[in-house]
């Protein structure tokens, strides 16, 4: 009786390891879950405060425009003084037209003219690899 013992312990021992296993598969899913849960709340909170601030910074810009078409009207003004009115605004204004033109010709000069190049390039390469398989 010796043997049958011995096999019934180890099958009481097996039993033991598999529950233990399920236990721990079970507690890192557990685990896993709650981690889900954290980042999924702490990501709505930070876009809820990336939110609040890009209304803050969009007021900020709109601000700052308004007070620069001030400044631009406050030196059209003070033209107005040792020349015409109407030549004072077109001074001010083919300025403010000049410098526009020359960060838009900066922006188009350096723009991005073959987006996403690498990834094309690190796809065809895999295209012709993959055509070479099958070949």
């Amino acid at each position: 009786m010796g043997g049958r013992e011995q096999m019934e312990g180890k099958g009481q021992g097996d039993v033991s390891t598999v529950q233990t296993v399920r236990e721990f598969v079970t507690g890192a899913e557990d685990l896993f879950r709650k981690h889900i849960e954290l980042a999924q709340a702490e990501l709505k909170a930070n876009v809820r405060a990336e939110a609040r601030a890009f209304g803050a910074l969009g007021i900020g810009a709109l601000t700052a425009l308004i007070a620069a078409t001030l400044f631009l009207v406050t030196g059209a003004l003070a033209l107005a003084t040792v020349m015409r009115p109407w030549i004072a605004g077109l001074v001010v204004s083919c300025t403010v037209a000049v410098v526009a033109g020359a960060f838009a010709a900066i922006g188009w000069q350096r723009r991005v003219r073959q987006p996403l190049l690498l990834t094309r390039e690190a796809l065809e390469r895999d295209a012709r690899w993959m055509k070479e398989r099958l070949a």
